[in-house]
């Protein structure tokens, strides 16, 4: 039997709402409220390891992965573009679009990529490789990877890995990261070093959840409902603002 087809079964899969502290940052869409919202994705398998995924808050994009809970639970790990499935079942959540704003407003695409993120990494647990090393061609860029400045430190794993086995020459990858002075949701987060992380020789994504910090991240979201609205940040400044995608966010 290949190792593959005896890879270890998806035995649990969470779906945890969490909030941090954010900044007032203008945009075209308007400008960040004083906090954002994230869905994180909790997965674990039969060999007791877990996979972990971050995408964007908001409550369509937490519903459609409850709703993907059947197409994840019990599978093996090495279907896990099986899996992606999903998106063809969750297309019509994204029949409107990417849309105008600055941000993504689709729904199906934001679940895929939590669930994906959290079966390479459990993955490449199972393979001792890092997750970068698993797409394409495999790892591109072996040691540190140029970073601009993505919200919580999953999301910064899973872009640091994403650039990592990017072929070609890339631009240096964005993030919020230094802005959230000290918000985390793992025990050992990556750092940025001279604008650079090293991408770590750790397989899947290299990360331990630190549910305690989970927990406090969790309650946050009271404090702000729903999916992202930089119109609200906007209309504190100018009352009235509305978005408008042919004008600059303070041209009025």
């Amino acid at each position: 039997m290949s190792q593959l087809s005896s890879t270890p079964r998806v035995t649990d899969m969470q779906v945890i709402p969490v909030a941090g502290h954010d900044s007032m940052l203008l945009n075209l869409s308007g400008a960040h409220g004083p906090h954002f919202t994230r869905n994180i994705v909790i997965l674990k398998d039969g060999a007791g390891n877990t996979g972990l995924g971050e995408v964007p808050g908001g409550e369509r994009i937490r519903q459609t992965l409850e709703d993907a809970r059947s197409l994840i639970a019990g599978k093996p790990l090495c279907e896990h573009r099986a899996l992606l499935a999903m998106r063809l079942k969750f297309a019509d959540r994204d029949s409107g679009g990417r849309g105008l704003q600055t941000f993504d407003l689709r729904i199906a695409i934001h679940a895929v990529t939590a669930v994906e993120s959290a079966l390479l990494d459990l993955l490449g647990q199972f393979m001792d490789v890092p997750v970068a090393a698993m797409p394409g061609e495999g790892m591109q860029r072996n040691n540190e990877v140029l970073m601009l400045d993505y919200l919580f430190d999953l999301s910064l794993a899973m872009f640091t890995h994403v650039d990592a086995a990017a072929p070609g020459k890339v631009t240096a990858i964005d993030t919020h990261w230094i802005w959230q002075d000290g918000q985390r949701l793992t025990k050992e987060p990556y750092l940025i070093r001279d604008s650079l992380i090293r991408v770590p020789n750790k397989p899947g994504l290299g990360l331990e959840i630190d549910m305690a910090e989970v927990e406090k991240a969790h309650p946050v979201k009271a404090m702000r409902r729903g999916a992202r609205d930089d119109a609200v940040a906007m209309q504190f400044l100018i009352p009235g603002w509305k978005f408008d995608n042919k004008r600059p966010c303070l041209v009025r």
